[in-house]
């Protein structure tokens, strides 16, 4: 059985307290229904007897304790502008949460972390400081996105008898490499 004391709350001075407030994300992975005094409950499936969280506004209870679960925990607190939570709830829950949140940015009181907590968010840290550092993005290399470009060029030229559908790709392909989509002038200019 899940452990009903899995709580995650906002500080008094929490900007968004709208139970079933969620990121973007999210909203998709969970099915919602109305719970008494205005929270609501939140499925992972359809057909789930049990919720997996319920929300409260202020306060989010998972009433499982899984790393994914901590994740979207984690993100609605970000989401809601919380900067530090409180965590109540068993030990492993309360370690998950605080790792999680310290990736994000957020303050937890709570969890006491061990030395071994703090080496595992250092190596975390640094791991996805690593994956980013040093990737350029689209924009900051302009002769590698030209040279796609051309190549994307000469595939639509040769592969797409379209012409409307090869510059709808083109415009797409240029948009994603961080280049203004090239204006095309087959036909009469049209003024508005």
């Amino acid at each position: 059985m899940a452990d009903r004391r899995n709580r995650l709350s906002a500080d008094a001075d929490a900007p968004t307290d709208v139970a079933g407030d969620l990121p973007e994300p999210l909203n998709g992975r969970y099915f919602r229904e109305p719970a008494p005094r205005g929270r609501v409950r939140l499925f992972r499936d359809a057909t789930g007897r049990a919720p997996v969280l319920e929300d409260a506004g202020r306060r989010l209870t998972a009433l499982r304790n899984d790393p994914q679960l901590v994740r979207d925990l984690v993100a609605i607190a970000a989401h809601r502008g919380w900067t530090r939570l409180r965590v109540e709830g068993a030990p492993e829950f309360r370690r998950a949460v605080w790792l999680e949140a310290r990736l994000a940015g957020l303050e937890v009181q709570g969890h006491r972390p061990s030395e071994r907590d703090r080496q595992y968010l250092a190596r975390r840290t640094e791991r996805a400081a690593r994956r980013t550092q040093g990737r350029p993005g689209p924009r900051d290399r302009p002769a590698d996105a030209d040279r796609r470009l051309e190549i994307i060029r000469r595939v639509l030229q040769a592969r797409v008898a379209d012409p409307e559908l090869r510059a709808r790709v083109l415009a797409y392909a240029q948009r994603r490499l961080g280049r203004r989509p090239e204006r095309q002038r087959d036909g009469p200019e049209r003024s508005l």
